[in-house]
């Protein structure tokens, strides 16, 4: 991470935090603990995903705005970031956990579909994830810097490579695509055809920041979106119970089994 931004990071934590630990006083957790594998999730519980899986919760802190879970996988330890969806909770997270030694972080959300070749349930890794939203206006080293809306960010390979072995090991096909992250479902909705204009393939809330925090971060982490549905026929109406089905299967099923191969 540069040692400018690292400076900035560490002076902010240390004034929210008041005792100087701020991993204690966000999560709950003490810096110095040994952390294999990071989850950051606006939208599931571990209970969601973890439920048939081999994993005990071991710590928990639960707060207005955020949900704290230390899980035991074996010989493991992962944590479990349960937030608020935007982009502004998971660079909250992210920065957060730049106080720990766990280099390993999955995000893990939701996003819509403009193509048809998608649909509920099927799962979308982002090769490249391109602003719409503002949050990502802070993690430059100026406020007054380039403007980073439709700034486009590659996901570090090293991320990719870690999530595409654990879902061969979970026999679960990964579809590699750009990613739209947006302010507002609405807004992107109404700017749909500039949106695809640009390349994106979905709209998400959160993947371009969490791409930015990580390569700040030099961490290896990507995203893993499940995909809802139809951009304005998803989040903004009542899905078709076919599409529900199909999104909870993959959460209840499919989900768990990735993480805990993440965790191996």
């Amino acid at each position: 991470m540069d040692m400018k931004f690292t400076d900035k990071l560490n002076a902010a934590m240390n004034r929210v935090s008041g005792s100087g630990d701020a991993l204690m006083n966000l999560f709950g957790l003490p810096k110095d603990g040994q952390y294999d594998m990071a989850v950051i999730s606006p939208m599931w519980k571990p209970e969601d995903v973890l439920a048939s899986q081999p994993v005990e919760t071991v710590f928990q802190r639960e707060t207005n705005t955020l949900a704290t879970y230390l899980l035991r996988y074996g010989e493991k330890q992962l944590l479990w970031l349960h937030i608020g969806p935007c982009a502004g909770n998971v660079m909250d997270a992210c920065l957060g956990l730049a106080c720990t030694k766990c280099d390993k972080i999955l995000f893990l959300g939701l996003c819509s579909t403009m193509k048809d070749d998608l649909t509920a349930g099927d799962l979308v890794v982002p090769n490249k994830a391109i602003s719409g939203t503002g949050a990502t206006r802070y993690l430059q080293e100026e406020l007054g810097g380039d403007d980073t809306f439709g700034k486009e960010r590659r996901t570090p390979p090293k991320g990719i490579l870690w999530l595409s072995k654990a879902a061969i090991k979970a026999e679960a096909k990964l579809n590699t695509r750009t990613v739209f992250s947006t302010d507002s479902i609405l807004g992107a909705l109404l700017h749909q055809p500039e949106v695809e204009a640009i390349g994106a393939d979905v709209v998400d809330m959160e993947a371009t920041a969490f791409t930015r925090c990580m390569s700040l971060m030099e961490r290896t982490g990507t995203a893993l979106l499940v995909v809802s549905g139809k951009l304005g026929e998803d989040r903004l109406s009542r899905p078709t119970p076919e599409a529900e089905a199909a999104l909870n299967h993959t959460v209840e099923e499919t989900l768990g089994s990735i993480i805990v191969n993440l965790a191996k």
